[in-house]
């Protein structure tokens, strides 16, 4: 992991997709493709835009209860502000032409729109059946790190290890390329893979519906992540997200 400024990473995505729009594979080491991904602009500088906006940001008539949970979920851990837990859900992903997003799922059960800014993204979807295909491999929250582990694949769709991986050659996968303005929805459950087919930009919001909102609590990890926790905080946090949990289910 690095960290880097927006205008680094900027300027770094402009040198590949002028030293190497191509991706050559025997230029692989001298132009690595990364992605600046999960930068939550309204968490910071854009606050002021998003208060204003957010209810404009997304596909018009998609269920969402995230803004209602926000508020519980602020309230369970004395955060001053529902508006700004609200904003963490909203993020950015910036992409130099080749950059991929692994094989995986995403958290909490979460479903997720993308909208496309800039440039065209290109998604491998798989429905929760094909699991058993891919490999999963689940992993627990990594604290005082920049990551979390969720559920994962070690295939390379695009480069499978018929040795590692011979039951990949069974699964069906579904593939959607991204445009200016366009917007996919992937469901709870989904495993998608991306590729940056041009230097991309996409905003993309983690959402939850009343058929997977008692799965929103385990996002507590995530949230907490990039935090300086004290090691008493995580141990009382699996206790506290399953109180949160079964307090949500009560008021329904």
């Amino acid at each position: 992991v690095l960290h880097v400024s927006i205008g680094d990473y900027v300027e770094f995505a402009r040198t590949l997709q002028r030293m190497d729009r191509k991706c050559d594979q025997e230029k692989g080491l001298a132009f690595p493709r990364l992605t600046l991904d999960g930068y939550a602009p309204f968490f910071g500088v854009m606050r002021k835009f998003f208060d204003e906006c957010w209810t404009k940001l997304g596909p018009e008539g998609l269920p969402d209860v995230t803004p209602r949970l926000a508020q519980v979920f602020a309230h369970a851990f004395s955060l001053q502000d529902p508006m700004e837990t609200l904003s963490r859900f909203y993020k950015v992903t910036l992409a130099a032409t080749g950059s991929i997003t692994r094989l995986h799922v995403e958290v909490a059960g979460a479903h997720t729109w993308f909208n496309q800014i800039e440039g065209r993204r290109a998604f491998f979807l798989f429905p929760p059946s094909e699991s058993r295909k891919l490999y999963e491999e689940t992993g627990g929250p990594m604290q005082e790190t920049s990551g979390f582990a969720t559920s994962i694949s070690g295939v390379d769709i695009l480069a499978p290890s018929a040795k590692r991986h011979p039951l990949f050659a069974e699964a069906k996968c579904q593939v959607a390329v991204l445009y200016l303005g366009q917007t996919l929805v992937i469901p709870s459950g989904w495993w998608w893979y991306s590729v940056s087919l041009d230097p991309s930009v996409t905003l993309w919001h983690q959402f939850w519906t009343e058929e997977n909102k008692l799965r929103f609590p385990e996002v507590s990890w995530e949230y907490f992540n990039y935090q300086k926790m004290t090691p008493e905080f995580w141990t009382a946090l699996p206790q506290k997200i399953e109180a949160l949990r079964e307090s949500m289910a009560e008021a329904e």
